[in-house]
């Protein structure tokens, strides 16, 4: 893949994550739709174009880049035994690495959360050292590792936290504006499941990449969301004479 085709690529994604049209574009950058569309379609991108469209998106080049290369250089998906012992045994690193893994800065994390500059300075270094992050000039951070990471089943992360964030999600009430909630049980064939089973994927893919996207909004645009997709064979044991 060309490095112009994954700027592009890069690109798109900004502008699918703030909802903004190629015909939004071209009135930001004062050019016709069509000129917009020939340059994604013929890739004809110059580096000035490229800062005139991070500019219009309010981006920079350096966050654009970030979204290339992860694309571009397969990232961690699944952590080692090691890597995971560290999140689980330290809940504020764990956090922090929670969050610079959904686009946080340091400065985010510092006056957002308002932790000593001194404890977040140390918790990135560890998650660099961990293999988690790299840290960069200017406190640019750069990951390692995929936003949404597979734990390990019945690794250190799933044995200490399982429980309670299950408990703390489900026990709750679902009665808000932006909540909701769906908890059915019926007689399916293999068939039917099979279809759910594969439409659950689909929306969870499509989760994925919104998450992704949104990683580059600043941190007061966005808030932190559960979201369960769960189905199996059961029968309610009120229900089973």
């Amino acid at each position: 893949m060309s490095a112009t085709h994954m700027m592009l690529d890069a690109v798109k994604t900004c502008l699918k994550s703030q909802g903004v049209t190629y015909a939004d574009l071209a009135k930001r950058l004062k050019m016709s739709e069509a000129g917009v569309k020939r340059i994604f379609s013929r890739e004809a991108l110059t580096l000035q174009k490229l800062e005139e469209i991070c500019e219009a998106l309010d981006v920079d080049l350096f966050e654009i880049a970030a979204i290339a290369q992860r694309r571009e250089r397969p990232l961690i998906s699944e952590l080692s035994l090691e890597q995971e012992e560290a999140l689980a045994s330290d809940r504020e690193l764990l956090m922090i690495f929670y969050l610079v893994n959904n686009g946080w800065t340091k400065k985010d994390i510092i006056t957002r959360r308002r932790l000593g500059e001194r404890r977040v300075a140390k918790a990135l270094q560890m998650l660099d050292r961990l293999g988690l992050i790299e840290m960069h000039a200017s406190d640019r951070i750069r990951l390692m590792t995929i936003p949404h990471i597979r734990w390990r089943p019945g690794g250190p992360i799933h044995a200490k936290y399982d429980q309670k964030s299950m408990s703390e999600f489900l026990f709750a009430r679902f009665d808000s504006a932006d909540a909701s909630f769906h908890f059915l049980f019926y007689q399916f064939s293999m068939r039917s499941m099979t279809q759910l089973k594969n439409k659950l994927a689909r929306l969870n893919a499509e989760a994925l990449a919104m998450a992704e996207g949104d990683a580059l909004l600043p941190p007061e645009e966005k808030e932190d969301i559960g979201l369960m997709l769960a189905m199996r064979p059961w029968l309610f044991s009120a229900l089973n004479g």
